[in-house]
């Protein structure tokens, strides 16, 4: 079952642990099954994983972690210190595509909680957003316009999208592609709320 398949997962072999990594990011990835797995401790065991120096594991742990944010109720459980520790190191650590696609993901999905929101800008997300968004990797940019929008509909996050937040904002129109424009256009209406930024936004790149 699921405990043999996490027990597995914290051998001190490489291949038992990348298959027994993609075995539990496949299951997270079924909503039947991720309260259950969740229960049987699989979030302490993709930290873990995510803390191993091997990138295919930091790359399966990080997949599993996104497929449960999925879930509206474990979106905040999510949002864990420990989490946060692992997910800041992946992204620092690496230029993966695969591992900063992960990533992306986990913060946009985590930034559909309404209370996430305003707790991920104070935990500094938004500095991790700024480096993830600068991936040339379409789908990347994507889901860090996607993160983008979705924080900055909280009003009281607006001040923080000032200086280098803008600055990720402008970039990621640069890239042209229709999904990332639209919520990074998103994103902008949403912080455009003051006459103050709206002036900086016009200062930065006439983009308002």
């Amino acid at each position: 079952g699921v405990g043999a398949i996490m027990h597995l997962a914290g051998r001190n072999d490489l291949q038992v642990q990348l298959q027994s990594a993609a075995a539990l990011r496949d299951i997270s990835s079924n909503g039947d099954f991720q309260l259950a797995i969740k229960d049987c401790g699989v979030i302490g065991i993709a930290i873990e994983l995510a803390c191993q120096p091997e990138i295919e594991l930091k790359i399966l742990a990080m997949g599993i972690l996104r497929h449960l944010s999925v879930a509206m109720n474990l979106k905040k459980e999510l949002l864990s210190s420990a989490i946060m520790d692992v997910l800041s190191e992946c992204v620092e650590s690496s230029n993966s595509e695969a591992l900063l696609f992960e990533c992306a993901s986990f913060i946009a999905n985590l930034a559909e909680h309404a209370q996430n929101k305003v707790a991920l800008v104070q935990i500094g997300i938004l500095h991790l957003l700024i480096s993830i968004s600068k991936h040339d990797c379409v789908k990347v940019k994507q889901n860090s316009a996607r993160a983008f929008a979705l924080i900055s509909s909280a009003p009281s996050n607006h001040d923080n999208f000032v200086g280098s937040v803008l600055d990720a904002l402008i970039g990621l129109l640069q890239c042209q592609e229709e999904e990332t424009c639209k919520n990074t256009a998103a994103a902008i209406v949403n912080i455009a709320t003051s006459n103050e930024i709206s002036a900086r936004i016009g200062n930065l790149g006439g983009i308002y």
